[in-house]
């Protein structure tokens, strides 16, 4: 991907992250900040370091997408102009709300209140507003207090469930983005749907240890009562790759053909293929034949020959 340079300016004076990196201010004397990128995607976190009498601006956060070494932002606080194919300028307007200001809230709790401006979430109480950029887009939002942790769920990407988790004094826990979420007081638990042919899902836990969630176990379930099984002969083999990436043997020998899964104990198995971290399949040859990508530098592959008969593997040939 080429290399784009991107010239950043600001309305407000305002500290400028990029990639949740401290990048540098812009103001009135220093009105821009140019960088050089071939990142697909690059997060911009607006920190307003100035204020009016009656106007708070608000810190907040704006994607692009690097597409084929084009630009896109769809933010309409955002004005992005490409000067050259390679060259742009970005221009982030101000988002502010008039004080006093009680506008939007959603819930009241406790001594607190909650707002949205924007994908700035507010929390303010009687002694002080904290304000956090939120990164997704987010609907349907609720609040509950869960064992004296503010517990904010909302919808995310249309199907999907956010959750942010502060303590009493405002303070982030916990942030996260899943196919599910749920949460106790004491532990969050996420599942994360994995999209392989059986239909596994990822399911983490994270449990709260010195005011901060961290992950404490790991493991993966079947989003069906039992594994989906494959449609045809050559999603045998791609099906088979997943469960060993997943290290989920027991599915993973119900492709093998009853005399091969003899032959092979569950470490042999695994030491076979090795810590892969992708696969391809080439449908084009007869027998399929598997490409399997290792974590390198540079990388390297590993071609690997399926036989298949009656939906069974009867061999496994690596070249």
């Amino acid at each position: 991907m080429e290399i784009i340079n991107l010239y950043i300016f600001s309305s407000v004076d305002a500290l400028i992250t990029i990639n949740d990196t401290i990048s540098d201010v812009i103001t009135r004397f220093k009105p821009k900040l140019h960088i050089q990128t071939d990142e697909s995607q690059i997060f911009f976190t607006i920190h307003p370091i100035e204020n009016s009498s009656n106007r708070i601006f608000l810190p907040h956060t704006i994607m692009l997408n690097n597409v084929n070494s084009k630009l896109i932002c769809s933010d309409k606080t955002t004005i992005l102009t490409q000067f050259s194919p390679n060259t742009y300028a970005i221009e982030f307007l101000p988002i502010s709300i008039d004080l006093p200001s009680t506008s939007d809230v959603y819930i009241p709790k406790d001594n607190f209140s909650f707002s949205l401006h924007h994908n700035t979430a507010c929390f303010t109480n009687s002694s002080k507003s904290v304000f956090y950029p939120i990164k997704e887009h987010i609907t349907d939002i609720k609040i509950d207090l869960v064992s004296d942790k503010i517990f904010l769920h909302a919808t995310a990407q249309q199907t999907k469930s956010y959750a942010l988790i502060l303590d009493k004094e405002f303070c982030v826990l916990f942030e996260s983005v899943a196919d599910k979420i749920e949460f106790d007081g004491n532990r969050v638990i996420t599942l994360n749907k994995l999209y392989t042919i059986a239909q596994h899902g990822q399911v983490s836990i994270f449990t709260l240890q010195n005011n901060n969630f961290v992950k404490t176990d790991s493991y993966t379930v079947y989003l069906q009562s039992a594994p989906i099984p494959p449609a045809n002969q050559f999603a045998v083999a791609f099906a088979f790759l997943e469960a060993i990436s997943l290290k989920d043997l027991s599915l993973a020998r119900r492709y093998l053909h009853p005399n091969l899964s003899a032959l092979l104990g569950n470490q042999t198995l695994v030491e076979f293929f090795g810590n892969f971290n992708s696969f391809q399949l080439d449908i084009e040859k007869s027998p399929p034949i598997m490409m399997l990508t290792y974590e390198s530098s540079p990388q390297f592959v590993k071609y690997f020959t399926f036989t298949i008969q009656n939906n069974l593997i009867t061999n496994i040939s690596a070249h």
